[in-house]
């Protein structure tokens, strides 16, 4: 998977929450699991957009497909929005092996898959990768 990111594909109508991090077991391996949720506030959620977790750090980049989940909590806790965002809920799978020992900031993409559009936010969340452990930490976004 390979991306050019300019600056002009940050879509700053991408509502988000990255909520929490947790340990899974998943065919005897142990994982961390990546929750939360998003869209788009100015468009209907298309049944033909992959969204994609993206770990970034000054010198890696890696990506990650997310998995869809049910979040009913999200058409009430968003009334304005006119259509609906039940299905909005995301998590991954992150192997600890899988990335360096490092600070990521959290993105998420949108890849449009009937068309080459691509747009993404860089979320208020950072994975931190030590050489014992993942963790979640909260921090400013840069404007």
């Amino acid at each position: 998977m390979q991306y050019d990111f300019q600056s002009d594909m940050v879509n700053p109508n991408i509502i988000y929450s990255v909520d929490h991090l947790d340990t899974a077991v998943v065919n005897d391996e142990r994982l961390f699991k990546l929750w939360g949720w998003s869209f788009v506030s100015d468009n209907a959620e298309k049944s033909g957009v992959e969204r994609i977790i993206m770990l970034q750090s000054e010198s890696r980049i890696y990506f990650f497909p997310i998995t869809n989940y049910e979040r009913p909590d999200l058409n009430q806790a968003f009334p304005d929005i006119q259509f609906d965002i039940s299905n909005c809920g995301f998590f991954t799978y992150i192997a600890k092996n899988a990335i360096q020992p490092g600070t990521y900031q959290i993105g998420i993409i949108y890849q449009e898959q009937n068309s080459d559009e691509t747009f993404y936010i860089m979320t208020n969340k950072v994975l931190i990768r030590t050489p014992n452990n993942i963790y979640l930490e909260a921090v400013p976004v840069q404007p």
